[in-house]
């Protein structure tokens, strides 16, 4: 994210008076949070974005203490590329 979609972020939480949430600027493999510091960590896209998606995984495995959730169908490479480097094995 830009600073700017940061600060428009900001300011559509502010206006809609939501309280319980953060805006943070970092790269998706290595968030600035501590470990097992998150209830839930959801990716809109994103995820497909990074050319590092097992990282990806690891730290969101990492920030909430818990394995990656998938609600929707995901390319059986990408799934098996996930399992190896967590698990590995497929």
């Amino acid at each position: 994210m830009t600073d700017e979609m940061l600060d428009l972020a900001r300011a559509n939480a502010a206006k809609a008076g939501v309280q319980n949430v953060q805006f943070l600027k970092g790269v998706i493999e290595e968030l600035p949070l501590p470990d097992s510091s998150v209830d839930v960590v959801i990716s809109n896209c994103v995820i497909n974005l990074s050319t590092d998606k097992a990282a990806v995984l690891s730290e969101s495995q990492d920030l909430s203490g818990s394995a990656p959730c998938q609600t929707r169908r995901i390319a059986s490479s990408v799934r098996e590329e996930c399992i190896q480097s967590s698990f590995g094995h497929s």
